[in-house]
């Protein structure tokens, strides 16, 4: 997926190319005038201030040391409907959180805030207490979690350049962890919302910000919890905005060729304090940046995976192997013989069988979880699955040959669903998985054993 990005951000750059060419130029006529008179070019030439949001063109080394030819990054953040609209809520909750200060300033929050914004951006998919689980929910649903090497600051800036040429969506999460598979205590690990970059090339991030006095001995200094939060109202955390990086690039190359932290005294978001940061984009945002997870997953002929479904697609219908729950309210809905009746694709490859329900039945039916309803997202693997399987029955008769018998009789410790990855289906049938492989469903232990765990 990230050879995506870089390919769709390389489309974008192509239409901007003559801006670059404009800025070249102008640099280079600043670069003779300065040979020509350098002590009257000398405050002229040390920034050229652009209309486009990339200015502040240094052409000397400048206070931080930094090698000339670079400029400040105004527009660090892609835009996107669903990230302005982000965005905006953000900013909205900043005095919203007030009214209910009781249950979300508080700590060991910050997952439940930002869970707040994005189901008030009508994207309740992700919400969640803990910080590992909004990561994992944001990856079963056909989302991009990328970790950023911050081990050292040139793995950093590696990392930031392999995403759309150095930039995230707005609206992306961006999470800082003690350890780097993100558990521990709940105070272990901190997410925030990316939001916008101001005039001074600033990135900020909106999150519940838990910097205050007593981290300073007492001493209150920038960016830390309000006076009138701490002071006033005895609050400890705040839903604000704080600083986060500020991006150099080479005018040349567009390259990100330095960052800077802008907080370190946030530590756990800071990207040279020793967390293991991590940015994990919505498919929300993707979809609309033109990018998704679809290539990589398998589906039967003639259908597409939509990982935000769950399930393989056409343009009418919805296919895979449902959850007990919903085939049981869809029973209760009276669809009838619908609900469970199954269909079958053959190819030399393999022959899948699966449910087929319309796209109404089955978004009316889904949920608004990560996973379909029925469903619970394992953690350690990443996917949905369906722990027990009961009332069986209510799959109807299968087609002779289609259902194992500890289907049939539902003595099942429990299923992973799909979409799976190209990869995986492929090494399922090496290992004479059979029909499952094609059809969206595993058993549990099949599946662990696919993948090594």
């Amino acid at each position: 997926m990230i050879d995506q990005l870089n390919q769709k951000f390389a489309q974008i750059s192509r239409d901007q190319k003559q801006l670059y060419f404009t800025i070249l130029i102008l640099a280079l006529s600043l670069y003779l005038n300065a040979c020509a008179d350098p002590s009257a070019q000398q405050a002229e030439s040390s920034a050229l201030k652009l209309q486009d949001g990339k200015a502040d063109i240094a052409h000397s080394l400048d206070e931080s040391g930094l090698s000339s030819g670079l400029y400040v990054e105004r527009a660090f953040g892609l835009s996107t409907p669903t990230g302005e609209k982000i965005l905006a809520i953000a900013r909205d909750w900043e005095l919203g959180q007030l009214s209910e200060a009781e249950e979300y300033a508080q700590p060991r929050m910050c997952a439940h805030n930002v869970s707040e914004v994005l189901e008030r951006s009508e994207l309740p998919f992700y919400s969640d207490y803990l910080v590992p689980h909004m990561i994992s929910a944001v990856k079963v649903r056909g989302g991009l979690v990328a970790r950023l090497d911050n081990r050292d600051k040139q793995g950093f800036i590696k990392s930031l350049n392999q995403l759309f040429g150095g930039h995230l969506p707005i609206g992306s999460l961006v999470n800082g962890c003690l350890y780097s598979d993100c558990s521990g205590e709940g105070g272990d690990g901190h997410i925030a919302i990316l939001g916008e970059t101001d005039d001074e090339g600033v990135v900020y991030l909106y999150h519940n910000n838990w910097y205050r006095p007593d981290n300073e001995g007492g001493e209150r200094k920038d960016h830390m919890v309000s006076a009138h939060y701490y002071d006033d109202l005895g609050l400890r955390r705040q839903w604000m905005k704080t600083p986060w990086i500020r991006v150099h690039r080479d005018q040349e190359s567009d390259e990100i060729i330095d960052v800077e932290g802008l907080l370190p005294a946030i530590d756990d978001l800071d990207p040279y304090t020793g967390f293991f940061l991590t940015v994990s984009i919505l498919p929300e945002l993707l979809l609309e940046l033109g990018v998704s997870a679809s290539d990589e997953l398998f589906c039967p002929i003639g259908l597409l995976p939509d990982p935000m479904l769950g399930a393989c697609v056409d343009e009418e219908s919805v296919y895979g192997r449902f959850s007990d729950q919903m085939t049981k309210a869809c029973l209760e809905r009276g669809y009838g013989e619908a609900c469970t009746q199954t269909h079958s694709v053959e190819t030399d490859e393999y022959t899948a069988t699966f449910q087929r329900w319309s796209r109404r039945v089955y978004e009316g039916l889904r949920g608004h979880q990560a996973c379909p309803a029925g469903l619970v997202i394992d953690h350690d693997l990443g996917y949905c699955i369906q722990e027990t399987v009961s009332e069986a029955g209510l799959r109807g008769e299968a087609e002779s040959g289609t259902e194992s018998e500890a289907e049939l009789t539902g003595e099942l410790e429990g299923h992973v669903y799909g979409p799976f990855s190209k990869e995986i289906v492929t090494r399922c049938l090496e290992w004479g998985g059979g029909q499952a492989c094609a059809s969206g469903r595993l058993s549990l232990s099949f599946f662990r054993g696919l993948i090594g765990q």
